[in-house]
């Protein structure tokens, strides 16, 4: 959150490839809703929303999808999806942890 309580943040996503390799930088932050996962004790997740750009050019609207599952993060989840149709489908994280407040 900014000094008046707005969403902010930074986002970078790298799609290695080989069918669509590309790097989304995101240039806002729109919204953020969070909630408790249903069944899981403790586990939160966060629906993000913005615009970004692709390999530095455009402009897309994108939704993140991420699951706090607990510590040390290694059952946490990452989705995202664009406007241009792309669609990463819920992963579970090889690296990093989620941590949702």
């Amino acid at each position: 959150m900014d000094g008046e309580q707005n969403p902010s943040g930074q986002h970078e996503y790298q799609d290695h490839g080989p069918v669509q390799p590309m790097n989304v930088h995101s240039i806002n932050v729109l919204a953020v809703v969070c909630s408790d996962i249903d069944g899981v004790p403790g586990a939160r997740q966060a629906q993000i929303y913005g615009r970004a750009t692709i390999d530095g050019a455009g402009e897309f609207v994108y939704r993140i999808h991420v699951e706090d599952r607990g510590e040390p993060g290694t059952s946490d989840k990452y989705w995202i999806m664009l406007s241009n149709g792309y669609n990463s489908g819920s992963q579970t994280l090889i690296g990093g942890n989620v941590q949702i407040h």
